[in-house]
């Protein structure tokens, strides 16, 4: 896909539309392009880390361990982003965009505006992003708690 093309795509989704030519350039230096047939294995057990996928095409299944040890499984689609850990498996063919999670936080320090009024996971990312030299000098639970749903 052209960089024109992926550009416009990324304008056309709902989270990123309110994002300005050089914002869109700023996302696109992050990321790094990534694609799987369906049935393929994107990530296991720790899933992406701290990691985002944003999906482009296609769909994915991520299969989170819920906090009392059941599971929980998700069918993201175009438009949607990963930010979890979990076991993410392409159920069609699938592209997306793959960006590491520590930039990503301070790039959306800096985006006001993601499209209109954000949905509740995105203020929470928003959030997190504002205070992450806070919250990584917390312990890795009481971080997890301060920014819990």
């Amino acid at each position: 896909m052209s960089d024109s093309a992926l550009r416009d795509q990324l304008r056309g989704l709902k989270l990123f539309a309110g994002l300005t030519a050089r914002e869109v350039e700023a996302l696109l230096d992050l990321a790094r392009e990534v694609g799987a047939e369906a049935g393929s294995t994107l990530a296991e057990g720790e899933g992406l880390g701290r990691d985002y996928l944003i999906v482009l095409e296609g769909e994915i299944e991520v299969v989170f361990q819920r906090r009392d040890g059941g599971l929980r499984t998700e069918v993201l689609r175009p438009g949607q982003t990963l930010r979890r850990s979990g076991a993410v498996t392409a159920l069609s063919p699938m592209r997306g965009l793959r960006i590491d999670g520590d930039r990503m936080d301070d790039l959306l320090a800096w985006f006001h505006h993601f499209g209109g009024a954000p949905d509740d996971e995105l203020r929470r990312r928003m959030l997190v992003a504002r205070n992450a030299q806070a919250l990584r000098s917390l312990p890795p639970a009481a971080a997890e708690a301060a920014v819990a749903r």
